[in-house]
């Protein structure tokens, strides 16, 4: 049980600590953000792209199991290139994508709120409802975007920071009711 509540534990500082750095990047940096981030996927479809390319060139063997493979090779590499050139794209999708994050943390936190509640930890119903709070924001970004992507990433930050504090918060209840 100690083990349980040790792995939580450092899983939840883990995702704490993750929330509090990309909150704080998105409230302040959303612009330079939300490029690095576009930037960052076009160059990681480029490079599959082109390990994918040069295996299927360079490889003796036949590709049965794949028989759109050097279609998806070209595929990767164009649509990384055009996302590399034309960033402002990606920005627009970016605003579901971090919703979608949001919606996973919350989940997470329900997760974590329904183990607490299994080992008798007091409050769990606090965790689960801000789990629950978190997986409704999400959901209402990934329907009702902002009307600018930005002004969205700004409000995913604040609520990666809140998810951050309650983290800490459910760490420090797991530390107390450990002790017990």
């Amino acid at each position: 049980m100690r083990q349980f509540f040790s792995d939580l534990r450092n899983d939840l500082l883990l995702s704490g600590a993750i929330s509090l750095l990309l909150g704080l990047v998105l409230i302040f940096f959303p612009d330079t953000t939300s490029f690095l981030i576009c930037y960052l996927c076009a160059g990681v479809m480029i490079l599959f792209g082109l390990f994918q390319l040069l295996a299927f060139l360079f490889s003796d063997r036949a590709f049965p199991n794949h028989s759109f493979y050097l279609a998806r090779c070209v595929l990767l590499l164009v649509l990384g290139v055009y996302f590399a050139i034309r960033p402002g794209i990606l920005v627009s999708m970016l605003p579901m994508v971090l919703g979608l994050f949001v919606v996973v943390a919350g989940l997470m936190k329900i997760q974590n709120a329904v183990d607490l509640r299994r080992w008798g930890a007091a409050r769990w119903s606090t965790v689960l409802a801000v789990g629950i709070l978190t997986t409704l924001v999400g959901a209402v970004t990934l329907m009702h975007p902002f009307s600018t992507a930005m002004a969205l990433l700004r409000f995913l930050g604040i609520c990666l920071l809140v998810s951050a504090v309650l983290d800490g918060w459910a760490v420090f209840t797991l530390h107390r009711t450990g002790r017990r």
